[in-house]
């Protein structure tokens, strides 16, 4: 897995401590991460951060349109780690 911002660590580390549900997708960019369904691969929040220090995201989830497409249904920006991961949640887990 790339190396990753420290925001984005964090988020990681996060998300191995409760029970969010989400499988971790490397995007190969170290301010970014995806974190998929893991019965629907397609059905995933893609997470970046601009300020690796500032623990501050913005997000935007996607569901299945077709067998190998994703739509974007919902997003937010320069929101705090535990609202992420309430989103997450419900997206995914």
């Amino acid at each position: 897995m790339t190396a990753k911002d420290p925001s984005i660590a964090r988020l990681v580390e996060a998300l191995s401590n409760g029970a969010h549900g989400a499988v971790r997708v490397d995007t190969g960019a170290s301010n970014s991460i995806d974190l998929a369904s893991p019965s629907e691969a397609l059905r995933l929040v893609h997470v970046t951060t601009q300020d690796p220090d500032a623990e501050r995201y913005d997000y935007e989830c996607f569901v299945a349109d077709g067998a190998s497409a994703k739509r974007p249904v919902r997003w937010g920006k320069n929101i705090a780690l535990d609202r992420l991961l309430a989103v997450v949640a419900e997206h995914v887990g």
